[in-house]
């Protein structure tokens, strides 16, 4: 047995005893499920998600507690005394021990402004007489407002959300591109079946033919020339047969690899190629699904987003800014057991703080003016993405024109070939005609049959390629992990 015939035995699954018929739908989804790619932008869409609901955390208020353990201060002083005539040496040695804690609750306001609420207390206690034994505690409000912000808490909420909106997006973008991947596989190995059931078709003709032309040679009614090119060409079509046999095998590999399946025989596949197609698109519904669902398009514009804020954030620096603060406290001291307060105090505070840069050496200048080139620079970068999808999109919308435009005129060449190829059977039996003239007939048959084939297979991927260039099979995509 030759090493290609081995080959062939080795890769080569039993097609026609393959029980399992896979749609393209069974195969995405178990895909998207089993392989690590997608197990991998799935975990990217998990973060990306986390992502989006942290960036909310700072609506919530802090709240801290803090304790100071019992701290031990200890002195020692001396000073003179006078006593009538006299002076004494008094050294005084003392020590107190004193524990405090506190609530600190702040909460930062929507436009450029903190709100803090707090409770402090301490006790303290001495071994001398001249610090008698006491608590206290106090309870204080504050308010601060930028009357001319240069950012706001909104404005950073949306930021942040637009950031994590993004990153889900690149994660389902990640998503659909393997899903393209797998479905160009599957159109692929479906292209490769059906090819192979026409060279399974021609060759079948093809020994029909050599048995005929062998008939016809041991009645003398050719010569033996004419047989040989028709044995020639029924083992080229077998050793072509042979190696689309082989290729197909790898290219079911390659579709049991992403399905995450090893050791199987590949499925036959269940699918006509006019599905995978999917309807004609229209050209202007097209680009709007482009602009509007295109990740590297969106990711664009969020930069650019981020550079005018940041432009404009560097023209404020050049102004003045402008803060409103108010404090209130609230302190009360006891020096006994019971909480008795001796010395209340309120003490308030309502002020105005102004800040004016006046000059830093044209530092906020330059600052404004290189925010500014980048975002012109940006700004260049979006409108050339933009022009370049835009051609990408009319490429293959030219495309598919074309092709609609050539399935008639193809169709119309199989129907020819068809009829040339039963004619010269007929001519052939009748003698009218060459082996050679029946070889051209059948070649020309499986050419024609094979170019419909191509071109079908053409528009299924002309369709994938449109769905994954407008970003519209993303949504599918979502649909399924929602599922």
């Amino acid at each position: 047995m030759s090493r290609l015939a081995i080959s062939i035995l080795l890769l080569i699954p039993l097609w026609a005893g393959a029980q399992e018929r896979l749609t393209l739908e069974q195969a995405l989804r178990e895909a998207l499920a089993a392989h690590r790619d997608a197990r991998r932008a799935r975990l990217s869409l998990r973060a990306a998600r986390l992502a989006r609901a942290e960036s909310l955390l700072r609506l919530a208020p802090r709240l801290e507690l803090s304790l100071r353990a019992p701290t031990l201060d200890e002195s020692q002083s001396e000073y003179w005394s006078s006593q009538g005539d006299s002076l004494r040496l008094v050294r005084v040695d003392w020590s107190q021990r004193r524990e405090s804690g506190g609530l600190a609750l702040s909460q930062e306001l929507p436009l450029g402004g903190r709100l803090g609420l707090g409770a402090d207390w301490w006790h303290r206690r001495s071994d001398t007489g001249s610090f008698t034994e006491g608590r206290g505690g106090a309870w204080s409000a504050s308010l601060s407002q930028e009357l001319l912000p240069r950012s706001t808490l909104w404005g950073d909420l949306r930021e942040g959300g637009r950031e994590a909106g993004q990153a889900e997006l690149e994660a389902l973008e990640e998503l659909a591109d393997f899903r393209h991947r797998v479905a160009t596989v599957f159109l692929g190995l479906l292209r490769g079946q059906q090819g192979l059931e026409l060279a399974r078709q021609d060759l079948e003709v093809s020994r029909g033919n050599r048995e005929r032309s062998q008939a016809r040679l041991d009645a003398g009614l050719i010569a033996e020339s004419d047989y040989l090119k028709v044995e020639l060409e029924d083992l080229k079509r077998r050793a072509a047969f042979q190696e689309d046999s082989l290729a197909l095998a790898l290219d079911g590999r390659e579709l049991l690899r992403l399905l995450g399946r090893g050791g199987e025989a590949a499925p036959e596949l269940d699918a006509r190629l006019d599905s995978i197609a999917g309807a004609e698109p229209d050209p202007a519904r097209a680009w709007e699904a482009l602009r509007g669902g295109h990740a590297g398009l969106l990711r664009q514009r969020l930069e650019t987003l981020k550079a005018r804020r940041d432009w404009l954030r560097a023209r404020l620096e050049r102004l003045p800014s402008l803060r409103l603060e108010a404090d209130w406290t609230w302190r009360e001291e006891g020096e006994d057991w019971i909480w008795t307060p001796d010395h209340p105090r309120l003490d308030r505070s309502l002020g105005l703080a102004l800040g004016w840069p006046l000059f830093a050496g044209g530092e906020r200048a330059r600052a404004a003016e290189r925010a500014g080139l980048a975002l012109r620079r940006q700004e260049l970068r979006e409108g050339e993405l933009e022009e370049s999808l835009r051609a990408e999109l009319d490429r293959l919308l030219l495309r598919r024109d074309g092709q609609r435009a050539r399935r008639p005129l193809v169709e119309r060449q199989v129907e020819l070939a068809e009829r040339d190829a039963r004619i010269s059977q007929e001519r052939f039996q009748a003698g009218q005609i060459t082996s050679q003239d029946l070889i051209d007939a059948q070649r020309a048959l499986s050419l024609a049959r094979l170019a419909l084939l191509e071109l079908a297979v053409q528009e299924a991927q002309a369709g994938l390629d449109l769905a994954r260039l407008a970003g519209t099979d993303r949504e599918t995509v979502r649909g399924e992990l929602e599922r």
